[in-house]
Order: structure tokens, then sequence, then C-alpha cells
């Protein structure tokens, strides 16, 4: 049910799918190829975090599904092999001060040296984790660069800055990450907000940054709640909750079937805004299907669930710029494995 009182919408997945998703990605694909690539009879990994709750939700979940050299991460075959730290909480600026919890996790990993880090966060996580990691990498373990499984908060245009100009430690090719919400190559909904958002803004970050497809998402939503709250008389003071309610009839079982995006808005509003048999004040439901999947708007404080994208890292070497790209591996709604097949783009790491 939903709250009626709350003025806070999810329109993002939670953090239980996307750790599930993270464990099997580290565990079926990421440490096979770090084994073809190591001399040792174990496998090292790291799980570096931003201490939030985004974070440590994610970690608490790598931690109870996560496995390595054929055993789970927490049993004490693995003790020694687990670097597990956090880089501080950066809204506090504890992440970002001199001789702080960043340069502490940098440290722990670099001394490490793991054959597999996870870095679960945000911008900051590629912008000064991950640089400083490849920044300060023993120079005598050059050809065993760790590969890397990231978290959404990582799937921005700052990791582009870090892989830099040539890729000359071929960071690219050892990166993976997850990301909730749809393929285009299986959403056409998501496949046309990409044309508009790269003719709209040619000159800005891909429209496969993570957030973007959330944002649109959610942008609709809530301007079809607008339009049907517009016609309830409430005091102005109740305004926000009586959006809040109508936010819940946007995914509705029952309601009128529409797509998010420009061509379906003038069906969703008037239907949206039908009022009840009663005449009273508008009434009318959707079945929401936006970029991210089947919309299903809480304002009861559980997050909606979505499929967990894998994504990669792609470099054009002629044009000397980076991309990123859905796999083709996903994580399917309530499902405990992994499903489609690896793009031939996205099989790239060694």
């Amino acid at each position: 049910t939903v709250a009626s009182d709350s003025l806070v919408a999810a329109m993002a997945a939670g953090d239980a799918s996307q750790a599930k998703a993270m464990a099997l990605l580290s565990s079926e694909i990421v440490e096979p190829r770090a084994r073809a690539r190591s001399t040792a009879a174990a496998l090292k990994i790291a799980i570096v975090r931003r201490r939030d709750v985004h974070g440590d939700a994610l970690r608490a979940g790598l931690l109870a599904q996560l496995t390595l050299n054929g055993a789970p991460i927490s049993d004490d075959a693995n003790t020694a092999n687990l670097t597990d730290v956090d880089y501080g909480d950066s809204d506090s600026g504890e992440a970002t001060a001199p001789g702080s919890s960043f340069t502490s996790a940098v440290l722990a990993v670099t001394q490490a040296h793991p054959d597999i880090v996870l870095v679960l966060g945000h911008a900051e996580g590629a912008t000064r984790l991950l640089r400083d990691v490849e920044e300060l990498w023993p120079a005598g373990l050059d050809g065993a660069r760790p590969l890397y499984v990231l978290s959404s908060g990582l799937m921005t245009a700052e990791l582009f800055d870090v892989i830099g100009a040539g890729d000359a430690r071929g960071l690219a090719r050892r990166i993976v990450g997850t990301a909730p919400g749809s393929d285009p190559l299986r959403s056409p909904i998501f496949a046309r907000l990409l044309v508009r958002y790269a003719q709209t803004f040619p000159d800005a970050p891909t429209g496969r940054t993570y957030g973007v497809a959330h944002a649109y998402d959610a942008f609709y939503a809530l301007s079809y709640a607008l339009a049907a709250s517009a016609s309830v008389r409430e005091p102005e003071a109740d305004r926000g909750r009586v959006t809040a309610r109508a936010l819940a009839r946007i995914g509705a079982p029952g309601g009128e079937p529409v797509d998010v995006g420009p061509d379906d808005v003038a069906r969703a509003v008037a239907a949206i805004s039908a009022t009840d048999p009663d005449g009273g004040a508008a009434a009318g439901t959707l079945v929401t299907t936006g970029t991210t999947g089947r919309l299903d708007v809480h304002t009861d404080g559980i997050a909606p669930t979505t499929e967990v994208q894998i994504w990669c890292v792609l470099r054009d070497a002629a044009r000397d710029v980076a991309s990123f790209e859905y796999s083709g591996r996903y994580l399917p709604i309530g499902d405990g494995a992994l499903r489609g097949t690896f793009t031939s783009s996205c099989a790239l790491l060694p």
C-alpha cells in the first residue's frame, strides 16, 4: 500500500538486487578472467566503499553473497584474500581532507595488490579512489593491475577522464559494472530516449550515464501526477500530498497502458485525470512503462524493482573517446542468475 501522506517517492531500484548482480558478475565472469592472468594459488579481492547508506547496503549484500576461490568471501579460507575498507563520507568533507580515509583506502588497496577491486560509491570513487589506485600501483606489478567491478554511481562521464587520453594503462578494458534499469537493445523506449538525447545535447556526455533514464522517467511520472492533481480542490498546503496520492496511480493495475515519452502525453494526461463516476476528484490510473522498465512508484519507503544491467567501457582508439556499452548480460527481476549473452564489443576483459 502507498502511504498517502508521504512526500518522498522512490523511482530507482534498491541496493539488494544490484549487490546480487555485482556478486555474480565478480564470481562468475571477472574471477575466471583474473585467474587466467594470475599464477597465484589464490586470488585476492578488495571491496572499497563510500561510507553511506548506499555503500553500506551494497557491501552487506556482497559479503553475504560473494564467492572467491571456490568459497564464500566470509569463509576463513578467504580471510587473507579480502581487503574491506571505506573511503569516508565525501558529503561531510572527510573523504577529501588531508590524511583522510581516502588516503588510507588507497594505501590499503595498493599494498594488498588485489586481483579484483569492487568500488561502491559515486563519481568520487572514480576521480579519487580509482585514479589514485592506478597512479600508485606498484611499478613492479604493472602487468598485474586489477580488474574493476563498479557500482552504478561510477557510471559517469568522470570515469572517462580517469581513463584518460590514449588509455596507456589499458584501464577501459579492465572495467565492468552494474546499473539498475533497462538495456536499450531490449527497450525501445530507452532506445528512443538515447536518440532524442543525442539530438538535443550533441556535445553532452552520453545519455547512457547512470541516472539519465531514471530522471527522465521521474519527470514524466511527476508531470502526470501534477496533471491529475490540478483538478483537486485542496488547500495549497496540501498540494504535495495530493500529488503524492496521484503518483500512486502511475503504475496501478488495470490502468491505461502508456509509454513514457512525448508520444503518449495527451492520452496519459486524459486517462489519469478522469474523474470517478460520481464526478468527484480525478481517479484515473495508468500502467506506465518507462525507460527503466515498468514504473511502480513507491511513496511507502519501498524501492521499486528493475533489472540490473552489466555494462562495460568501450574506447574508440581512432577518435580517442570512451563510451558506456550495455553488455547483453543482466540480472532479471526476481531471478538469482545472470541471463543473456555478452556482445562481442563487451567481451574485452583480458
